[in-house]
Formats: C-alpha cells, sequence, structure tokens
C-alpha cells in the first residue's frame, strides 16, 4: 500500500523534522531551511512511497549530511574554526576533541585512522573508501569495526565528558 502526504499533515510532519535537524544542528536557521527544504522536495516528487515515515527521513538524512560536508569539511578531530563556534562549541568540546585525537593517533594505525574518518566524519560509503585505499570493501567494515571497538575500550574516559 503507498502512503501520500495531505498539506494538511505538514506542521505534523515540519514538527518532526524540525526536531530531528534540531538535535543535530541547533541553529535556528538552518533547521528551518533544512526542514522545508525536506517538505518541499517531497511535495514536489512524484515518486509513490510505501513507507512515507522512511522515505521523509531518508531526503532528511541526506539534506543533512550533505549540509555538513559543504558547511563544516574537516577532521574528525581538527581545529574548531569560527564558523563552529556559533554553533554552541566551548572549550570543553575543543579539549574533547584534542583528547580524542590523541587517543586516535595513540591506539589506531594510520590507514585505521584514515577509515575512521573517511567513514566516520566524511560519510563515504565503505565501498568508496575501499576503493580510495586500493583494499576490499569488507576489508573496510572490519577495520572500521575493529578500530571502534578499541576506541571504545582504549578511550572509556571521554565517554564521561
Amino acid at each position: 500500500m503507498f502512503e501520500t502526504l495531505s498539506k494538511n499533515d505538514w506542521d505534523l510532519w515540519y514538527d518532526k523534522i524540525y526536531g530531528f535537524y534540531f538535535r543535530r544542528l541547533e541553529n535556528k536557521t538552518d533547521v528551518e531551511d533544512l526542514t522545508a527544504e525536506v517538505l518541499n522536495d517531497f511535495f514536489l516528487t512524484t515518486t509513490q512511497v510505501e513507507n512515507l515515515n522512511s522515505f521523509i527521513f531518508t531526503i532528511a538524512r541526506n539534506k543533512l549530511n550533505t549540509f555538513l560536508k559543504s558547511k563544516y569539511k574537516q577532521n574528525l578531530v581538527g581545529q574548531i574554526d569560527e564558523t563552529t563556534s556559533q554553533f554552541g562549541y566551548t572549550p570543553e568540546f575543543e579539549k574533547f576533541k584534542s583528547d580524542l585525537q590523541n587517543c586516535i593517533s595513540a591506539h589506531l594505525s594510520k590507514e585505521n585512522q584514515e577509515i575512521v574518518n573517511l567513514c566516520v566524519v566524511e560519510d563515504f560509503q565503505s565501498k568508496e573508501v575501499a576503493q580510495k585505499l586500493s583494499i576490499t570493501a569488507e576489508n573496510v567494515r572490519i577495520k572500521l569495526h575493529r578500530s571502534l571497538k578499541i576506541l571504545k575500550e582504549k578511550c572509556q574516559h571521554l565517554r564521561q565528558i
């Protein structure tokens, strides 16, 4: 069964998507713009969808990824610049990022550091990372899983911040 979204559902979806973005960005202007773009894209689509919730949040997630990549392209633990400071980043967050960078450097190989950066921060698919590093996609997934497990174990002190 295919679902459609009527104009009467605008407010309901607006609130849901607004909350999705606000929890991630905390900048009212960007949140409102992205929320309106998602709903506009949905209303302009001619595709029938089976799962409306999944479809709308897929649009929202893709727009968020594109927005973050274009506005905040930076390394996982790179320096905080002036643009990001307006979104509530504090000296404590800068210290957290520095501590995380030290933990990553201390416990992961250069290749695994790059895999974590490409997969987690830059949101590349494992196939794309595999091509870039000339290894298999399965190898990327395995190394990412192991790297995250290592960081979880070795950097537990960061979870309390």
